[in-house]
C-alpha cells in the first residue's frame, strides 16, 4: 500500500510536466 501511495504521488507530481508531452 505504501508503494502505490508513493507511485500515485510521484505520477501526480510528475503529471503537470508530462500531460503537455503527452496530449
Amino acid at each position: 500500500m505504501v508503494r502505490r501511495a508513493s507511485g500515485a504521488v510521484q505520477v501526480l507530481l510528475t503529471a503537470p510536466a508530462i500531460p503537455p508531452a503527452s496530449r
